[in-house]
């Protein structure tokens, strides 16, 4: 139901929660990145990415990252820009 906000080879879904608290957040990455190994590497990245941004994150609301095969090769600076772009692009719709 939510609406994807992509960037590069990064896209959020943001939703609305009941839930009193903190926000939730939730990272998918698909076969298509690779094996195991590359997957946790991408999933580990985006983790460690979404935690610089950890104060714009929406209290009471779930985000759901995804993450394509390009997370793997960026530099991890363009990647936390990233992350910041496609908070902010959710925050407005």
């Amino acid at each position: 139901r939510a609406r994807p906000s992509r960037r590069g080879p990064l896209s959020l879904r943001r939703f609305a929660s009941s839930d009193p608290g903190p926000a939730r957040v939730a990272y998918a990455v698909g076969r298509d990145v690779g094996n195991a190994v590359a997957r946790n590497r991408a999933r580990r990245r985006l983790r460690a990415a979404v935690a610089r941004h950890e104060d714009d994150l929406e209290p009471s609301s779930a985000y759901l990252f995804g993450g394509s095969r390009g997370v793997l090769t960026l530099p991890f600076e363009e990647l936390v820009s990233l992350v910041a772009a496609v908070i902010e692009r959710s925050e407005r719709s």
